[in-house]
């Protein structure tokens, strides 16, 4: 199974800290978003304690706010999409399988208000479904900075992420409303280890 991560790192010089945090969970996908580090400088810290690491560079001409590293040849990634606040890779990897990862820092609602950033959610659902049409499986994974809560719009209507907190309704796969088919995702951000904890799942 693939360790990915992502880390907002807000423009902070953390050379040590995402060196230890990639080693110590062996981390196989490392993301960043706001990173002012340079990737050659990255990828050095990241190899002074678990060597092995390359950086994969973005699609050319997109200015990017996310960086890719990871521990596998970059012959199991291939790019399928940059823009300025999404990264979309996939990984094929020869045991495991494909899987689509989405690593999205959308932007603030500092910026944006909640209407807006769900019609942006909103045709990121739409690029979703025909990359998953173009693949023929739907194994995917978003992850990143929403800047959204989990019960947010954006995140929980049909049309938008469909992302839940319970497992055992993401296994339906989809609902139908009004005769069209929404597909789920599963959340577990609701809790910190999502089903897994001792309580109930968001709390």
């Amino acid at each position: 199974m693939a360790i990915v991560m992502f880390w907002n790192i807000k423009g902070s010089p953390l050379y040590n800290e995402i060196g230890t945090l990639c080693s110590d969970y062996n981390v196989d996908i490392a993301i960043f978003a706001e990173s002012q580090i340079h990737p050659s400088s990255l990828l050095t810290a990241l190899n002074s304690i678990d060597a092995g690491h390359r950086y994969f560079s973005q699609i050319p001409a997109i200015a990017s706010r996310i960086q890719f590293f990871t521990r596998y040849s970059l012959e199991w990634i291939e790019p399928r999409f940059d823009s300025r606040h999404v990264s979309m890779r996939l990984l094929k990897h020869p045991l495991g399988g494909e899987l689509l990862i989405l690593a999205v820092h959308l932007q603030s609602k500092l910026y944006q208000k909640p209407e807006e950033q769900e019609f942006h959610v909103r045709h990121l659902m739409e690029d979703i479904a025909k990359e998953e049409g173009s693949m023929g499986h739907t194994r995917t994974m978003v992850i990143g900075d929403f800047n959204m809560d989990p019960f947010e719009n954006g995140m929980i209507t049909a049309d938008g992420f469909h992302a839940i907190m319970d497992k055992k309704i993401a296994e339906r796969e989809s609902r139908k409303i009004g005769g069209k088919s929404y597909r789920f995702f599963y959340n577990p951000m609701w809790s910190r280890l999502g089903d897994e904890s001792a309580g109930p799942c968001g709390t």
